[in-house]
């Protein structure tokens, strides 16, 4: 009955239930969701919750008086023939001549108010209208036709001229365009994201006693010529099919990223100190590139020249959450710039040696970055400007590095006396 095939609808509703069309409003308005008017067509869902609320507040003792009172009418009908023989008892002969027929007559009558006993569904289940003389569906006709002249007045209103049509359909246009723009560059900037923390995500590499560096590059899913150039840049000239033995390519995994457990043996036995970068640090965890994690045999980095600069990693990739970690970790002041915070989280840490950027130095976003890795063209073309280290540059540097001893001549640790 309430289903979209039989449009059942709120004032048919109100109507059969013999209540008000708001009545019906305010109850869809309580419990689920209010009609737009009152020629909608209601749910199974919202013709459930009107039954239930209904039969709620209107309860009754028995069935039985629900019967009883659909079979008032029919006993009031029954009981105005037989009342005409009690008038016309001046007539004795005659009533008692005929009693036979009368009475078989009315006794079907008197028996009539049990018809409503039988099986089949009544409309009337429930009383929900009681007994009121009110006439309630000339106020939900009121109400309706008050709903139709407001909802033309505003068809009227709304109703825009030929050259306005075309206008709002050129701006209809011009919002999808926009926004059409606004997802594409979302979807661009979480793609940069997730490659960004691709690269991050360590990966353990098993490394034989010997490998080939194309071997070595499919084990780091890395290019050729990133390996390639990176066994350049450590004064090794090899091609693809060259082995190289353990030593190199640990020294070659752990310069693009690789940290494992080999390559951190071999790291503290040869005494090469281990690259931090700050910017691998704010993933939510306890990361090995959080300073409170350091030794004192590492070089401190916010970024290298492979990495974006701060500001532009701070501002671009960084997630919302990874922004509010890094500012809470480095106690990032009011008004103070995330590069100095970054810069000065690096100086204050434990490693023998901090190297600052000039980008970050400079507070530069990733117009200034060196190198994209695995990229050609638009490299290492950056150039700082003439007079761009002011005065107070050279104050910031001096007050870093005396309040945390970065000073040659003391930076030897005073042991307790």
């Amino acid at each position: 009955m309430g289903s979209i095939a039989n449009k059942y609808r709120v004032h048919e509703v109100a109507k059969d239930f013999g209540v008000s069309t708001k009545e019906i409003t305010e109850i869809l308005t309580k419990y689920a969701e209010t009609p737009k008017n009152h020629m909608q067509v209601l749910e199974d869902r919202e013709l459930s919750l009107i039954f239930e609320y209904l039969t709620q507040h209107n309860p009754v003792s028995s069935i039985a008086v629900i019967f009883a009172e659909g079979a008032k009418p029919e006993e009031k009908k029954a009981e105005k023939p037989a009342a005409k023989p009690a008038q016309n008892a001046s007539a004795p002969t005659q009533g008692q001549g005929q009693s036979g027929r009368p009475q078989q007559g009315g006794a079907p009558k008197a028996e009539q108010p049990k018809q409503p006993m039988s099986r089949v569904p009544q409309r009337q289940v429930v009383d929900t209208r009681k007994a009121t003389n009110v006439n309630l569906d000339k106020y939900d006709e009121k109400l309706q036709d008050m709903a139709d002249a407001r909802s033309s007045g505003k068809r009227d209103q709304q109703a825009p001229q030929g050259k306005e049509k075309f206008r709002s359909n050129k701006q209809r246009r011009d919002n999808n365009f926009a926004s059409n723009k606004r997802k594409q560059e979302e979807a661009d900037r979480l793609r940069k994201l997730r490659l960004e923390v691709i690269k991050k995500t360590p990966v353990t590499v098993q490394i034989p006693d010997e490998i080939s560096v194309g071997e070595l590059a499919s084990r780091m899913k890395k290019t050729g010529a990133e390996v390639v150039k990176c066994l350049m840049k450590n004064g090794v000239m090899a091609s693809l099919s060259q082995m190289i033995d353990f030593d190199t390519a640990a020294i070659i995994a752990e310069d693009l990223g690789f940290l494992t457990p080999g390559v951190i043996d071999m790291r503290d036995n040869s005494g090469f100190p281990g690259m931090k970068i700050l910017q691998f640090a704010f993933e939510g965890t306890n990361s090995y590139y959080l300073p409170h994690n350091y030794i004192a045999n590492t070089v401190a980095y916010v970024g290298t020249h492979d990495n974006e600069t701060a500001r532009g990693w701070f501002e671009g990739t960084a997630t919302p959450r990874q922004r509010e970690q890094t500012a809470l970790y480095t106690h990032q002041q009011a008004g103070e710039p995330i590069t100095d915070a970054l810069n000065r989280t690096i100086a204050a840490s434990v490693s023998d040696t901090c190297i600052y950027t000039m980008q970050d130095l400079l507070n530069l976003g990733n117009e200034a970055r060196i190198n994209t890795p695995a990229t050609l063209g638009g490299n290492w073309t950056w150039r700082m400007l003439d007079g761009a280290i002011t005065r107070e540059l050279e104050h910031k540097l001096t007050d870093w590095t005396e309040t945390y001893f970065r000073i040659p001549s003391e930076a030897e640790i005073e042991l307790p006396q």
